[in-house]
Order: structure tokens, then sequence, then C-alpha cells
């Protein structure tokens, strides 16, 4: 009888852990200084499903873990482009780019 009661509790999780799936984007962003990476990771953990976001200065890269049931890798690109980073080929906003400290200014370089 426990077995099979452990049995259907398992038959009965397993469509749950098909719909809730932890993914990892791997994006381009723009960006300078420490500063810059405080904002770009604080954009993209505002983010709900986020889990995770750390952008690396060097290869200029944000990696973000989240669960995709509930955002995706648009939505966390969008928020880092209107907090004015530019994300691979898309431009951040211009506003919140010229409200950037000039240390994070990166476009006229």
């Amino acid at each position: 009888m426990f077995h099979r009661i452990r049995f259907l509790t398992c038959l009965l999780l397993i469509p749950v852990a098909l719909i809730a799936a932890e993914q990892t984007a791997t994006l381009k962003v723009a960006g300078k200084c420490g500063s810059c990476k405080k904002r770009i990771e604080k954009a993209a953990q505002g983010v709900q499903g986020v889990k995770t976001a750390t952008w690396d200065k060097k290869k200029k890269e944000l990696t973000a873990v989240y669960e995709d049931s509930e955002t995706n890798a648009t939505t966390i690109t969008s928020a880092i482009l209107r907090v004015g980073y530019d994300v691979d080929t898309l431009k951040g906003s211009q506003e919140a780019y010229d409200e950037l400290p000039g240390c994070c200014q990166y476009r006229d370089e």
C-alpha cells in the first residue's frame, strides 16, 4: 500500500516538474565599471522569476538564471534596456543612458 501511494505521489509531481524549468540566459551587455555592474544586476534581479544575475565586466556578459514559467530572456533584456544599457544589438533607453553617471557612459568612446 505504501509503495502504491508513493508511486501515485510521484506521478502527480512529474507534471509540475516539467512545467517549471530553470533556464540560463547569457546576454552581451555594455558597461564599464562597478556601478554599471550594480545597475545591470539590479535591473535583471528586479524581474520576477530571476533567481540570480551576474554581470562579468571583462566579458561584458550577463548570466541570468530564471524560472521559465515566470519570465524569459526578452523580459530580462527589456529591464536592462530600460535602465540605459545596450544589450546585444539593441540600444538602451537614451533618457536613462543620459542619466547614468559619467563613469558608466560608453557610447561616445
